[in-house]
């Protein structure tokens, strides 16, 4: 019955501590107890997971990390990897999946012989990065996120595109094709960016708001615009 009300529970976590007379520390093991039976493995019990928040699947999750509530993360087994290291933020209303998960198992089953599965995407965010509130970071693709960053709000990352085909077929039978996303060490990225798959941004950069990033980035350069463009450095 308890398993059964945490997981149909609408209210803030304070009410749910308060009527099930449970200290903090120990809802916070139930939490992690959920996650655990979606496949979560946690090197440390010094994690703390906001309310209504869904952690899932192939995932590893490093020392004093802090999830906000209303976070989804999610990397379906066989098909997506994340490793997320010590000290690591993700803000509230923050999603982290590929786009592979739009489709159930049972979709699959539907699907034609010669339908192909997403290959297999991996996922790093490395020590002590900080992502803010209502992000959406897509793991269609590979996606390595560098020590030290700092992601504000609203951003959208991400690691495929869309094949254009010919006018004789439908648009619809444009293939997803994944591409890696490389974020350096010490990168911050402004409100409102957009990272489009395979740019690489390079260590120390700087990405303005509503920037929307379809090339590489040098290290240490201060870019934006739509496309974002170099408009600076930051100082030695």
């Amino acid at each position: 019955m308890l398993k059964k009300f945490l997981n149909s529970c609408n209210t803030k976590i304070e009410n749910i501590i308060r009527e099930l007379g449970l200290p903090l520390p120990q809802f916070q093991a139930l939490v992690r107890a959920r996650a655990r039976r979606n496949g979560v493995v946690f090197k440390s019990s010094n994690v703390v997971i906001g309310p209504h928040s869904v952690l899932g699947g192939n995932i590893i999750v490093g020392d004093n990390c802090l999830f906000g509530k209303e976070v989804y993360i999610w990397a379906e087994e066989r098909l997506c990897k994340i490793v997320i290291e010590d000290n690591v933020t993700v803000g509230s209303f923050t999603e982290i999946e590929g786009e592979q998960t739009t489709l159930s198992i049972a979709d699959r089953f539907r699907q034609p012989l010669n339908f192909e599965l997403p290959p297999a995407s991996f996922c790093r965010i490395s020590e002590g990065t900080y992502i803010g509130r209502c992000n959406r970071l897509d793991l269609t693709g590979n996606l390595h996120i560098g020590r030290r960053c700092f992601f504000t709000d609203d951003i959208r990352l991400y690691t495929h595109k869309h094949e254009i085909p010919s006018r004789k077929q439908p648009i619809q039978s444009g293939k997803v094709i994944p591409e890696s996303v490389v974020i350096g060490d010490d990168v911050f990225i402004g409100v409102g960016a957009v990272v489009l798959s395979g740019v690489e941004i390079g260590k120390g950069s700087v990405i303005g708001a509503g920037a929307v990033v379809t090339h590489n980035v040098e290290p240490y350069s201060f870019v934006a615009g739509v496309p974002a463009t170099k408009i600076g450095e930051r100082p030695p």
